[in-house]
């Protein structure tokens, strides 16, 4: 998969967060509405492939087997909610026995209140899968860039906490970074 910028995946799905916490400054008199385009308009984007989080739901909604896989990945490991709330949709249908497909998952989405995300968003995803049996490397590529963004995210706050001169939670800071990474600390 080439490395693109990371963009919504379906028509209307919200815009990624570029940003980091802790990057406001209302000390200089502007806005946050000001700050955060600002930021989001300087800021390179977060390690994601929505493509991919595509293909992991599209392949959930064509093969028991992988939806088996998308049960298996974490929620907040997916960039764009939107395909969070699917694959969660995805979860529900597993849970009551059934295999998903799209008639199936959209009705998940409508009890669960999701009705921003139609049939037609759930057929695409069902015409426009590459493979199927490439489901779990899907959800390697996934969580992979999901802890990439966790070691941005402790790195942002490291250097912060850092440059604050804070030096306990440096050290906490430092401890979770080391954990991420499957390194021990000492």
């Amino acid at each position: 998969m080439s490395r693109e910028r990371a963009r919504p995946a379906l028509e209307g799905g919200p815009t990624p967060v570029k940003a980091l916490p802790g990057e406001l400054d209302s000390s200089n008199g502007s806005s946050t509405e000001h700050q955060i385009e600002d930021l989001l308009s300087s800021c390179d984007s977060l390690p994601a492939d929505p493509d991919v989080e595509d293909a992991l739901n599209g392949a959930a909604l064509i093969n028991r087997a992988a939806a088996v896989v998308v049960a298996g990945v974490a929620l907040e490991d997916y960039f764009v909610p939107r395909n969070a709330i699917i694959a969660s949709a995805i979860r529900d249908v597993i849970a009551e026995g059934e295999t998903p497909d799209p008639l199936l998952v959209h009705d998940a989405l409508r009890l669960a209140g999701h009705h921003e995300i139609g049939l037609v968003d759930l057929q695409s995803l069902f015409a426009t899968t590459p493979s199927v049996s490439s489901a779990r490397r899907y959800a390697e590529i996934v969580r992979r860039h999901a802890r990439n963004r966790r070691i941005v995210h402790l790195a942002h706050e490291l250097g912060a906490a850092a440059m604050a001169g804070h030096g306990d939670e440096v050290c906490r800071l430092v401890d979770q970074l080391a954990t991420e990474l499957g390194e021990p600390t000492s």
